[in-house]
C-alpha cells in the first residue's frame, strides 16, 4: 500500500474515532465491560500464560505426568494463576476466582450426594459449557476433553487432535520404560560389579588364610610421630 493511501486510511480512522457516535458508544462499553462495568475499576488480568496456547500448555503437563492429560480444571488453574511472595499460586482476577469457586461447589455438591462425576464434566458445567463453539478459557485445548462432532469437518479435526495426543502419549511412555530399562541395566551391572568384588575379596583371604596371615591385616600399627620431624637415629 502507498504510503498516502495509509495516511488517509489512518485519518479516516480518526475521524471516526472522533465522529461517529455508534462507534464511541460501543467503544465506550468495551471498556468498562474490560473494567467489570466501571471505568474506576482497573482492568483485571484475563489470564497467565502469555503467548503459550491452551493446547500447549495441557500436553507440557501431560509430560510432566507421563502422559496422562489433566483434568480441565488443572489446567485453567496453571494458565489462571501465578506466584505471589509469602502466598503461594493465586487466581488472578475476579473471573478466574468465580470460575474455579463455582468448580469447588459443584464439586463438592456431587461428592455430598454421593456422586462420582467426571471432574472435566463438572468444569463443563461451571463454565456454562460451550459458547462461540469453544469452551471458556481452555481454547483449542477444550477438544482435548469435549467432543465437538457439528459437522464433519468438525468431528474430521477433532479426531486428528485425538489421534495426534495419542501418538504423544505414546512417545512419552516409550520414552519413559526405556529410561527405566536403563535404569534397571544400571543396576543389574552394579550388582553384577559387586558380587565379583565379594568373590575376589574371599579369594584373597582364603589365600593370606592359608599363607599363616589374615586378611584384611590385623597386625598393629606403629604409633605415630607425635614430632612429626622423625626420631633421631641412635648412635
Amino acid at each position: 500500500m502507498p504510503i498516502m493511501d495509509a495516511r488517509n486510511v489512518y485519518e479516516q480512522l480518526l475521524k471516526r474515532c472522533e465522529e461517529d457516535e455508534a462507534f464511541k458508544k460501543r467503544s465506550e462499553q468495551a471498556k468498562k465491560n474490560k473494567r467489570g462495568g466501571s471505568l474506576s475499576n482497573k482492568v483485571e488480568p484475563g489470564h497467565c500464560q502469555g503467548s503459550v496456547s491452551t493446547n500447549e500448555y495441557a500436553k507440557r503437563m501431560a509430560k510432566e505426568n507421563g502422559g496422562i492429560l489433566p483434568k480441565a480444571a488443572d489446567v485453567y488453574l496453571r494458565t489462571h494463576s501465578k506466584e505471589e511472595p509469602g502466598k503461594g499460586k493465586q487466581l488472578v482476577g475476579s473471573k478466574a476466582k468465580q470460575v474455579m469457586g463455582e468448580y469447588d461447589k459443584k464439586m463438592a455438591e456431587y461428592k455430598d450426594k454421593g456422586i462420582d462425576k467426571d471432574p472435566n464434566e463438572v468444569y463443563f458445567e461451571a463454565v456454562g459449557g460451550r459458547k462461540k463453539g469453544l469452551i471458556p478459557s481452555l481454547g483449542s485445548a477444550g477438544d482435548l476433553y469435549y467432543e465437538k462432532p457439528s459437522s464433519r469437518t468438525d468431528k474430521a479435526k477433532w479426531e486428528r487432535q485425538r489421534a495426534e495426543w495419542e501418538r504423544e502419549r505414546l512417545q512419552v511412555e516409550k520414552e519413559r520404560y526405556q529410561k527405566e530399562q536403563a535404569q534397571q541395566e544400571e543396576v543389574r551391572k552394579i550388582s553384577e560389579y559387586l558380587v565379583e568384588m565379594q568373590k575376589t575379596m574371599q579369594g584373597y583371604s582364603q589365600m593370606f588364610s592359608q599363607c599363616g596371615g589374615s586378611f584384611p591385616f590385623t597386625h598393629p600399627r606403629d604409633p605415630p610421630d607425635s614430632t612429626r620431624g622423625g626420631a633421631p637415629c641412635a648412635s
